[in-house]
């Protein structure tokens, strides 16, 4: 006969949790057993055994607590008291007249063995937990001390030299609160877990990070400081040239502020050349010194900007290419800080390569295109935290698991990476689910919790779904497994069905937006007509996609779920003709007008092509768009093909004159 309650791995992989009811023992066990039945000895076997699962129980708890603190605490207390209970009822039913049964001998002994092994797992988690308790103390005041001094750095510091220490500040701050959070939640033992240290070590590592970058800073603000007392110098300097070149006490005092104010030698330079009447030199070494200052221009397009500054012999084309670069600055800056900068789902490294690649990409189209990939990703990412935590196993997952989900998560790079992911943790649930069920199963006790809970807390069923499921599963309680299974199977089918609706409406919502941002591009800044226009397109549109959202517990609660993504698909259709075309004129424009006379030219053919057609659609109160674009659908196809035929006269005439002049 075999042993059924060692402590197997299905028992070593289960999560149990929760309190523990002395069963009282019937006295006909106790009695003498010569002239039992085998019933009575099965009962006696099962008394035995529930004790075995019991002990098993509460070995695995303190297995699980050994990175807690305060559920720990309440673990080692569990076991003392299931350690009482569970010794004094085996020793009642270790009776001599039980030895000749091989059955009850069995579980005596496996019971014993387990008893002996959480009663030396009890005496080592007291020191775990004293460990626990200091370790935790001296982390957490650590911290929040570096935390503190960070804070004070950062209010006391000039933006550009807080490059990356915000984000980890951040991180750290996260990982405190997570602590907290967690010994508040710990009160309350059959609800959660705490894992405080695994929690300390991570507030560690973030720790380690902070005051790394405080010391960097400190370094950064030191060598800053000694280039300001060099600078300061060099202005000292000046000042007292200027009063030797300008006569004039109020021009003299004009260029004495200005030196002041400036901020490197080359514009200190540029003033002296001023002063001295060197009008053009000046404006080309102020140009240089203002050039060298842009954060997000990458040093070849500096290089070629000012060589290209040097040769030139007119100041208002010396201002011209440095508002260029300027505006291209601010664009590409814009762009990372609203879209890219604050994401938490990537690593500070993945957010730093991101922004070097819109540095050193010039053209408007790739950078938005990196943009776009990376807004995309985020997307998805966030997409699968939502399905990992809304999944009721969620609190079930060890803390290992889930650390590791979240730590692949921040390191993928690749939408298809995520739906690898996906596929992992769907697996993970899976076996987890598997293990609860066999779980119950070992202890014959059928649980109906499980699956009411699972219904309850679906988040992709409806109030009438959950009705009708919960009738279901309650009706089904007297009836055959079978029965059970199939109903688990149309939960599971209702559930899938929901979350693809759920996931394709995210979907398209996701490419209506960016579809949308696509009219707010640099390259129409400079006709008013055209961009209010299109802001005019985007609150409307962005309004529809709002009251979308406003409808969708409506349409889920009805009958035509699968209506509201056919809804937006189409909107998003009728506006997106309309936008492939915009997107199609500008890339012809751009990558085709020979110079910014025929370009300027180009969008005003445009504008007036496109006129009527953006009024319309830029009316809040027209409902339904379709009819204004089937009517326009001509002047969508004409409006191109017009543009084209421009562009390329104009490129024919110049190429003839440039041939007249040769």
């Amino acid at each position: 006969m075999s042993k059924p309650f060692k402590k197997s791995k299905l028992i070593k992989a289960a999560i149990v949790t929760g309190s523990v009811t002395v069963v009282s023992i019937p006295p006909i066990l106790v009695a003498c057993l010569d002239n039992s039945s085998s019933d009575e000895i099965k009962r006696i076997v099962e008394e035995i055994n529930s004790w075995n699962i019991k002990v098993n129980d509460q070995i695995l708890t303190l297995d699980n607590n050994q990175h807690s603190v305060d559920t720990l605490e309440k673990s080692i207390e569990e076991a003392e008291k299931v350690l009482f209970d569970a010794e004094k009822a085996i020793n009642s039913l270790d009776k001599e007249e039980y030895k000749k049964y091989t059955k009850i001998q069995n579980a005596l002994s496996d019971t014993k063995a387990n008893l002996a092994i959480l009663k030396d797992k009890k005496d080592a988690s007291k020191s775990v937990l004293d460990n626990n308790r200091k370790k935790l103390d001296v982390i957490v005041k650590e911290a929040t001390e570096t935390l503190k001094k960070a804070i004070e750095l950062a209010d006391n510091t000039l933006e550009i030299d807080l490059e990356g220490l915000k984000a980890a500040n951040k991180e750290l701050e996260a990982a405190l609160n997570e602590v907290n959070e967690a010994k508040e939640k710990a009160k309350d033992l059959e609800k959660h877990t705490d894992n405080l240290i695994l929690l300390a070590d991570k507030v560690k590592v973030a720790e380690d990070k902070v005051a790394k970058l405080i010391k960097e800073i400190e370094n950064n603000i030191k060598s800053t400081n000694e280039k300001k007392d060099e600078l300061e110098i060099e202005k000292q300097k000046a000042i007292d040239e200027i009063k030797t070149i300008v006569a004039e006490d109020d021009n003299r005092k004009k260029f004495i502020d200005l030196i002041n104010e400036a901020s490197s030698k080359k514009e200190i330079e540029s003033l002296l050349l001023k002063a001295k009447g060197l009008e053009l030199e000046a404006a080309k070494l102020k140009a240089e010194s203002d050039i060298e200052l842009l954060d997000f221009i990458s040093e070849e397009t500096k290089s070629k900007t000012i060589e290209k500054i040097k040769k030139l012999q007119d100041e208002s084309q010396i201002a011209e290419e440095l508002g260029n670069l300027v505006s291209k600055n601010k664009n590409k800056k814009d762009l990372f800080e609203q879209n890219i900068k604050d994401s938490d789902l990537f690593t500070p490294e993945y957010i730093e390569e991101i922004k070097q690649k819109i540095i050193n990409e010039d053209e408007e189209s790739k950078y938005q295109e990196i943009k776009n990939t990376f807004v995309a990703l985020n997307e998805a990412k966030k997409r699968f935290n939502e399905k990992l935590k809304s999944n009721t196993l969620f609190d079930s997952l060890e803390t290992k698991d889930k650390e590791n989900l979240e730590k692949k998560l921040k390191n993928i790079k690749d939408i298809a990476q995520v739906q690898e992911l996906e596929k992992e943790l769907d697996k993970l649930y899976k076996n987890l689910s598997s293990i609860n069920i066999k779980w119950k199963r070992t202890k014959k006790i059928y649980k109906y919790d499980y699956l009411l809970l699972k219904v309850k807390n679906s988040k992709y069923l409806n109030t009438n779904d959950k009705l009708l499921f919960e009738n279901k599963i309650l009706n089904s309680k007297a009836k055959s497994k079978t029965d059970l299974m199939k109903i688990v199977s149309k939960i599971n089918d209702k559930i899938n069905e929901n979350y693809q609706i759920f996931n394709d409406y995210s979907k398209v919502k996701s490419n209506f937006q960016i579809s949308l941002k696509s009219l707010e591009t640099y390259s129409i800044k400079h006709y008013p007509s055209l961009s209010s226009s299109h802001k005019l397109i985007i609150q409307k549109y962005r309004k529809i996609i709002s009251s979308f959202d406003e409808r969708l517990n409506e349409y889920f609660e009805g009958k035509n779920f699968k209506s509201i993504v056919i809804e937006i698909t189409r909107k998003k259709d009728v506006i997106g003709k309309y936008i492939n075309l915009f997107i199609d004129v500008e890339k012809y424009i751009n990558n085709n007008a020979p110079n910014n006379e025929v370009k300027k030219a180009s969008w005003g053919l445009y504008i007036e092509k496109t006129e009527y057609l953006r009024h319309n659609l830029g009316l809040s109160y027209r409902k339904d768009d379709s009819v204004v674009v089937d009517f326009q659908q001509e002047t969508i196809v004409k409006t191109l093909y017009e543009i084209e035929k421009f562009i390329s006269s104009k490129r024919n005439t110049n190429n003839k004159n440039n041939n007249k002049k040769n």
